[in-house]
């Protein structure tokens, strides 16, 4: 459209040209036959104008050559009022003679007003011939509009669905595996700052959830050693993952199968692999975990002492 608009030849982008020729060429024999129907449609009206042309050099010679014969014709008048004075001709031929003077001032006159009005008509068949090609050009420049108007429509159609499915799209800032979804039906509702799930990284360091028991729990603080040994790989065999407490729940949750009081307790370790290497043994979400936290350190003879002096706090009690 742009090309039938400015009268240019047409320009396709190459990676248009790459990926859809079919529609290029099919875009190339449009531009080819529209400017051939106005071609067609110009050469018409040019060869109307050519017909006017024509006839206003007609009228103008015309007039010319009348110009001549009548002005032959004044003198040959005055040569007959001559010899009619001179009786030599009759009056009937000098009135002829007059007659024909007059009759050719009649077509001077008559030409005189023909020639104005052919040219008006060859001047008409130009700015038609004009008014064809700007037509042509207004019709693509208009078309070129809504096209532009369509394409500004559809941009924005499709930076609202690309927003829309960006929303739609969830991403969890670290790669891992998904262990729990909060939403598990299509066409769900998620609260605004509701937890969708629950994603174990795969590429961090490793994060266990342990349960603590009551009794310990003036023990257990955060930055504590740990030890966390996985259960489906043997400990005295592969070892364990050495880590920190980062968490210690401030209250303490119930479980949920058992009914027994636990403090939730968050242990971050130093790597997320056992072994030397990454891949060996490889620790997946699911597994069971045994968490050994370091709460101090005691030597042999407070092991041997403790039994005599908790018989000595105790003695000469009952209830």
């Amino acid at each position: 459209m742009e090309a039938e608009a400015t009268g240019s030849d047409p320009v396709f982008p190459e990676e248009a040209g790459s990926r859809q020729p079919a529609l290029v060429q099919a875009e190339r024999a449009t531009l080819e036959a529209r400017r051939g129907e106005l071609k067609s449609t110009i050469a018409v009206q040019e060869r109307h104008i050519q017909q006017k042309q024509l006839e206003a050099k007609e009228f103008e010679s015309k007039e010319t050559s009348l110009e001549n014969d009548i002005e032959l014709a004044r003198e040959k008048l005055a040569i007959f009022e001559g010899l009619l004075k001179d009786a030599l001709i009759s009056r009937v031929e000098y009135v002829e003679q007059q007659q024909t003077v007059e009759q050719l001032q009649g077509e001077v006159d008559a030409i005189s007003h023909s020639i104005p009005r052919a040219q008006a008509a060859l001047e008409e068949s130009r700015e038609r011939a004009n008014e064809l090609l700007l037509g042509f050009r207004r019709e693509a420049q208009n078309e070129l509009g809504k096209i532009g108007l369509n394409i500004a429509r559809a941009r924005e159609l499709l930076a609202e669905a690309s927003e829309q499915q960006q929303r739609a799209e969830i991403k969890s800032p670290i790669e891992g595996i998904v262990k729990k979804l909060a939403v598990n039906t299509i066409g769900g509702i998620v609260q605004p700052g509701a937890p969708i799930m629950e994603v174990v990284p795969t590429d961090e360091n490793l994060v266990v959830e342990a349960k603590l028991n009551p009794v310990d729990r003036g023990y257990v603080q955060e930055g504590q050693s740990a030890m966390v040994k996985i259960s489906s790989y043997d400990f005295v065999r592969y070892g364990g993952l050495r880590g920190k407490v980062t968490h210690v729940a401030a209250d303490a949750d119930t479980d949920e199968q058992t009914q027994e009081p636990y403090y939730r307790v968050v242990v971050e370790t130093t790597k997320a692999y056992l072994g030397s290497r990454e891949g060996d043994l490889p620790i997946t979400p699911g597994m069971q975990t045994v968490v050994d936290i370091q709460t101090g350190s005691k030597s042999v003879l407070e092991y041997l002492v403790r039994p005599v002096l908790k018989i000595r706090y105790e003695a000469f009690r009952e209830r």
